[in-house]
């Protein structure tokens, strides 16, 4: 009688993330006083297990993202970066990324748990500080976000 072989030849996903991927990118929603959404994009560095980086903007657009990697990314960032299919991490992203010697990594539609460490850092966030606060700007968010960050 023949074994049947698993499914799969490849390796796991948890594998995977251990080998190779160093980077996870994600948004966390929320609203101001004014009940306008700001958002905030963070950078989680998966080997040191830390936010790196996070910018907050009322309008995020694949030319926002563009800028806001390349500032914090100007070389630095070696690797497999992982994220979900959202069209603010589009084409301009990736490529900032791949001249940093970087490959983006997307998640499949739908599965979250694909992404856990941003999906984590992003419901700490919103549990520990954005659900008892009222934001008064995107300026009030930034402050809020980098104290954060920095605890």
């Amino acid at each position: 009688m023949r074994r049947a072989r698993p499914r799969g030849d490849g390796q796991s996903w948890v594998t995977f993330l251990q080998n190779h991927v160093a980077w996870a990118y994600d948004f966390v929603q929320t609203y101001d006083i004014r009940s306008r959404e700001v958002f905030v994009l963070f950078f989680l560095d998966l080997r040191r297990r830390r936010v790196v980086h996070a910018a907050v903007t009322y309008a995020p657009s694949d030319e926002w993202v563009r800028v806001a990697s390349s500032e914090r990314h100007h070389g630095c960032c070696a690797g497999d970066c992982v994220c979900d299919r959202d069209a603010k991490l589009g084409a301009r992203f990736a490529r900032v990324l791949a001249s940093s010697g970087a490959r983006v990594v997307r998640i499949a539609p739908g599965a979250p748990d694909m992404n856990a460490f941003a999906e984590r850092f992003a419901g700490t966030l919103l549990r520990e500080l954005l659900d008892h606060v009222l934001l008064f700007s995107e300026d009030h968010l930034r402050r809020l976000v980098a104290e954060f960050v920095r605890f």
